[in-house]
């Protein structure tokens, strides 16, 4: 197999663990994976992985931007560009995307070391019945809970048993109970994020995540709304964080939009399918090149400082 031929098989494994693999919820989700650059284009010298992630995250919108800390506020920083190698890494990307049962890993850690930790009176407590009791005046339904005489911590798509073994006559129980139940728990869970299984896979090949994945994040609000002008800003501003206009629309243009049902990011970007399952981006967003069209993205001035 070319190097072409591994790479654009790498790409079609990632998009397929993001599909799968972030949290979705409602509206909250992965529009759409796209292919482009040198390996879409089937370059036999392609260097690196090039995929847009067309989203409704919150979390990913941060990072549809470049911005600097400038007069006490986030401002948005015109000496980085998209297309000049300034990306976000690969893993800070990926991160975001959480994963299938987790929308954020980092609150879910916090959440867990705070209402496990929370109890100072487990010094005094080392019987599970007592432990159980302790935490009756404490529970909530969206995150602890008492179940069958079990203890359950939720998150999310997550409902964790909490180990309350006996440990009779410890003085540090709080310490040696929970820490641990804090450790157990996150490392469960951490494989099951984007970046983790992601990351698997480009080991797997031999490759460095960061080094050999370019990604690019755009909400999918700048491809559908038209005629919000706080869209047409952020609109403007992507294009002008990149040193060609054209960046964004040629993308677009020329990109492949990968199919879940062939699991191949086979579909030209620029064709109409009459397949539901495999839709390119201007038949799911009509107005993908003409709002991206840098001739069309002049009414409304971004402040950049």
């Amino acid at each position: 197999m070319s190097t072409v031929q591994n790479k654009y098989q790498i790409a079609t494994k990632v998009a397929e663990i993001i599909h799968q693999n972030a949290y979705q919820h409602g509206d909250r989700n992965i529009k759409g994976i796209m292919l482009f650059g040198s390996v879409a284009r089937q370059q036999e010298d392609a260097n690196d992985i090039d995929l847009l992630i067309i989203h409704d995250i919150s979390q990913l919108n941060e990072l549809g931007t470049f911005t600097k800390y400038s007069g006490g506020r986030m401002v948005p920083d015109k000496n980085s560009f998209f297309d000049n190698g300034d990306n976000y890494s690969a893993s800070r990307v990926l991160r975001e995307m959480g994963a299938s049962k987790i929308d954020d890993f980092f609150n879910f850690k916090y959440e867990l070391r705070h209402w496990l930790g929370r109890r100072p009176d487990i010094y005094d407590t080392p019987r599970k019945g007592d432990i159980l009791e302790s935490f009756s005046r404490y529970l909530s339904p969206d995150r602890l809970v008492v179940k069958d005489n079990r203890l359950l911590f939720r998150y999310g798509g997550v409902e964790e048993e909490v180990n309350l073994e006996d440990r009779t006559g410890a003085e540090d129980i709080r310490r040696l109970l929970f820490e641990q139940e804090v450790d157990r728990i996150t490392k469960k869970y951490e494989p099951t994020q984007v970046v983790s299984i992601v990351e698997a896979l480009m080991n797997s090949y031999g490759l460095d995540m960061n080094n050999a994945l370019d990604l690019q994040v755009m909400n999918v609000s700048l491809l559908e709304d038209i005629e919000n002008p706080d869209i047409e800003i952020d609109r403007k501003l992507a294009v002008e964080q990149c040193r060609d206009p054209t960046f964004w629309q040629t993308i677009l243009r020329e990109g492949r939009v990968y199919d879940r049902t062939s699991q191949d990011p086979s579909i030209p970007a620029h064709l109409k399918h009459p397949n539901s399952f495999n839709l390119p981006i201007t038949y799911l967003f009509p107005n993908a090149l003409e709002v991206f069209n840098p001739n069309n993205v002049q009414r409304v001035q971004p402040q950049l400082e």
